[in-house]
C-alpha cells in the first residue's frame, strides 16, 4: 500500500523528488498526441508556442519538413493546431482544443494562469505581428482566442518573458532582419500597446533564451545566448554571453554565462527557458557554437559568391552545404546539458547531461521542478516526435 502510495506521488507533476539518493534529474516519455487534424503533425515540429496555465500544459502551433527533406529542398509546413493536456496527468493526455487564427511557428509563448499568450512569429506568408491570448471557456473545452495588440513591428524567431505584470520581447528578426529592439506589453493595461525599452546591447540575437527572475529584490528579463545570420554589412555572429534588464533603470549588464567543466562557453542558440522559482531558471537545448557559427558563415559566403557571379564558389558551397544537413544527428553536437542558473548567485550549474535533451527549437513547458520537453530538431531540418516529461529535484 505504502508503494502505490508513493508511485502515484511520483506521477504527479508538481513533485519535487524525494531528498538523498534519487538522481538530480529523472525523465519518462510521454505519449504524443492522438487524432489530430493534420497527421503530418505527428512527425514531429519545432518552435512551437508552449506553457503552462493553472491546470493545463499548452502546445500550439510548430513546423517541419514532412514530405521531402530540408536537405533535398523540401517545402516546411506550419501548423495551427492548439493542445492542451492536465498539468498532473501521469500519460499526457493530449486533446485537441482548438486552432491558432492562422498555421503559425517561431514565436514567443508564455503560460499565463488562465491560458497562453503567442507573440509574433512566422507563417507560411512571411513573419507575424500578431499577439494571441488562448484560454478555454467556461465548459472547459471550447478554445477562445482573444486578440491583443499587435507588436511594433512583424517579428519572428525572438525570445521573451514575464516580468511582474509586464511581458518582455527581445530580438529576433524584425520584418526579416536580426534586430536588438526590445519592447514590453502591460497585461494590467494591454490595450497601452507594446512601449519600447531599451535595446539589447552588442550584436543581435535570434533564438535567445528570456528568463523572468529577481536580481537584487527587483523582477529583471534575463537573455541567454542566441545567434543572428549576416546582413547589412554585418557579419554573422553568435553570442554566449548572458545579459541582465533592469525595468527601473532602463540598462543592462552582463551576467555570467554557461561554461562546461573545461571552462569553455555553452551556446543556447536554439534552446529554451523558464523561471523554476523566483530566482532560479533552467535552461537546456542550443546549437553548437562553433558548427552553427560555421554553416551561418557559410551561408553569406554563398550568397556573396552569388553576387559576384562566382559560379564555382557556389557550387562548392552549396556542395558543403548539403554535406552539413545530411550528418548524423551526433555531428551537430547539440547541447545535451540541463543548466541551472542562480540569479542570486549569478552562476550556473549543470544538472545533468542526458541525450533527450540534445535538441534545437523544442518547446519548453514548466512549472516549477517539473517540464515537458516537446519535439525540436534532432539535426537540421529532421524534427524529433519524442515529448519527455522531466523532473528536477
Amino acid at each position: 500500500m505504502k508503494r502505490m502510495l508513493y508511485l502515484l506521488l511520483a506521477g504527479l507533476c508538481l513533485w519535487n523528488g524525494p531528498a538523498a539518493a534519487q538522481p538530480a534529474l529523472t525523465s519518462r516519455s510521454v505519449p504524443a498526441p492522438g487524432q489530430l487534424p493534420d497527421a503530418r503533425f505527428a512527425q514531429g515540429v519545432s518552435a512551437s508556442y508552449a506553457g503552462v496555465s493553472d491546470t493545463l500544459v499548452w502546445w500550439a502551433g510548430g513546423c517541419n519538413f514532412p514530405d521531402t527533406p530540408a536537405a533535398d529542398g523540401g517545402k516546411k509546413v506550419y501548423y495551427d493546431v492548439v493542445l492542451v493536456a492536465p498539468l498532473r496527468a501521469r500519460s499526457g493526455q493530449w486533446r485537441v482544443a482548438g486552432r491558432l487564427p492562422r498555421a503559425a511557428a517561431y514565436g514567443v509563448g508564455i503560460g499565463l494562469p488562465d491560458g497562453l499568450l503567442c507573440i509574433g512569429g512566422a507563417s507560411a506568408s512571411g513573419p507575424l505581428a500578431d499577439v494571441w491570448r488562448l484560454s478555454l471557456a467556461a465548459d472547459g473545452r471550447s478554445l477562445v482566442c482573444d486578440t491583443l495588440p499587435p507588436l511594433p513591428v512583424p517579428t519572428d524567431n525572438l525570445c521573451g518573458a514575464l516580468v511582474g505584470d509586464r511581458v518582455y520581447v527581445a530580438g529576433g528578426n524584425a520584418a526579416g532582419v536580426p534586430t536588438v529592439r526590445v519592447y514590453s506589453l502591460s497585461l494590467r493595461n494591454p490595450a497601452g500597446g507594446w512601449r519600447a525599452e531599451a535595446s539589447l546591447p552588442g550584436e543581435p540575437r535570434t533564438q535567445a533564451v528570456a528568463v523572468g527572475l529577481q536580481r537584487g529584490g527587483e523582477d529583471c528579463l534575463f537573455v541567454f545566448g542566441g545567434f543572428a545570420a549576416a546582413g547589412g554589412g554585418r557579419d554573422a555572429s553568435l553570442s554566449t554571453s548572458s545579459l541582465c534588464y533592469t525595468p527601473s533603470t532602463r540598462s543592462w549588464i552582463e551576467v555570467a554565462a554557461p561554461v562546461d567543466a573545461s571552462g569553455q562557453a555553452i551556446s543556447l542558440g536554439g534552446g529554451s527557458g523558464y523561471a523554476v522559482d523566483r530566482t532560479r531558471a533552467l535552461c537546456l537545448g542550443g546549437v553548437d557554437k562553433d558548427i552553427f557559427l560555421a554553416a551561418l558563415r557559410r551561408e553569406a559566403q554563398t550568397a556573396r559568391a552569388a553576387a559576384a557571379g562566382d559560379t564555382a564558389t557556389v557550387a562548392r558551397l552549396k556542395a558543403e552545404a548539403y554535406r552539413y544537413m545530411t550528418q548524423p544527428p551526433a555531428a551537430y553536437r547539440l547541447n545535451d546539458r540541463v543548466l541551472a542558473y542562480d540569479a542570486a548567485a549569478d552562476a550556473w550549474h549543470v544538472v545533468a547531461r542526458v541525450p533527450q535533451a540534445a535538441r534545437a527549437g523544442a518547446a519548453l513547458a514548466g512549472r516549477d521542478h517539473c517540464f515537458f520537453w516537446i519535439n525540436g530538431e534532432e539535426k537540421p531540418g529532421i524534427r524529433s516526435p519524442q515529448i519527455w516529461l522531466f523532473r528536477w529535484k
